[in-house]
């Protein structure tokens, strides 16, 4: 995945967890901690400052 689509993933994630129903937000949850996993990996220490940086930005979509 490129950084955009990772991106976009995690936005997804955070809407749907929102408009999630009680057994449903488990797996979104889980769904969500893979792709921070995966933005830490991309970028060390980090944690989730580029994809806030890349919301500021407003390249939401």
């Amino acid at each position: 995945m490129t950084e955009e689509e990772i991106f976009i993933t995690m936005r997804q994630l955070e809407f749907a967890s929102e408009a999630a129903r009680e057994e449903d937000r488990d797996n979104i949850l889980a769904r969500i901690a893979l792709v921070e996993s995966e933005i830490e990996r991309r970028y060390p220490g980090q944690v989730l400052a580029p994809y806030r940086e890349w919301m500021r930005r407003g390249i939401v979509r």
